[in-house]
């Protein structure tokens, strides 16, 4: 079962890999590439899109086909889809901490062995590690709480 298991996850995301590949290919054809000594800004996008694609292509080839479909569980796939939302809908509202915050939290009910203290303190950690590297080391305009201290004003 767990063979099977991996043949399939191994296809699905072999073909994923596969396809990100080709649009990175698509994409920078489109842009000058110029040479090896004197990369352009396409170079780097095409060398590593044909990467993925032949590395995508060896995970193809060595899953095989797969034997059984296997069922979807419906909880894991809830879990973090309820967690990209919450990240979408919560970063303009909320700020960059709490919607990093509750999407590993909500993204960890896929987990039956998660502990919701593991969960809050590593959604704490990522939150305030996110926002560190994107307020304080690229000074990039990304308040941590602005969607809240906005509502009180």
């Amino acid at each position: 079962m767990i063979e099977r298991q991996s043949r399939t996850k191994d296809l699905i995301g072999g073909g994923i890999l596969c396809a990100v590949g080709i649009f990175f290919v698509a994409g920078a054809i489109r842009l000058h590439l110029g040479t090896a000594q004197h990369m352009g800004p396409g170079y780097f996008p095409l060398v590593l899109g044909i990467i993925l694609v032949v590395l995508s292509a060896v995970l193809l080839l060595q899953a095989g086909p797969a034997q059984i479909s296997e069922r979807i569980a419906p909880r894991p796939l809830l879990a973090v889809c309820a967690g990209i939302a919450a990240f979408a809908l919560g970063l303009h509202w909320l700020g960059l901490i709490p919607a990093v915050f509750l999407t590993v939290v909500l993204a960890s009910l896929g987990d039956r062995s998660a502990r919701p203290a593991s969960a809050a303190l590593l959604g704490l950690a990522l939150a305030v590690g996110a926002w560190a590297v994107f307020r304080l080391g690229l000074h990039l305009p990304m308040p941590g709480f602005a969607g809240l201290l906005q509502w009180t004003r």
